[in-house]
């Protein structure tokens, strides 16, 4: 997945939802990599979080698309 880096508000707000992160051009490769097995926790939770609140948009969406049809 490409990243524009002067994208609009509707793109920094999905950025910010699903976690995505602009990649620092002046940081090493080798910073990057990261040697452990360890379950980082907070990023499953934000990636849990995500889902459920995408989740909960698409349920409301068609909720209100039922009572606005009925």
């Amino acid at each position: 997945m490409t990243q524009s880096n002067n994208g609009g508000k509707v793109e920094q707000i999905v950025n910010t939802v699903m976690g995505v992160k602009t990649e620092d051009p002046n940081e090493s490769l080798d910073i990057k990599i990261v040697p452990t097995k360890e379950l980082d926790l907070k990023t499953l939770l934000i990636y849990k979080l995500g889902t459920i609140l995408q989740i909960g948009i698409i349920i409301l969406t068609f909720w209100g698309m039922e009572k606005s049809v009925i």
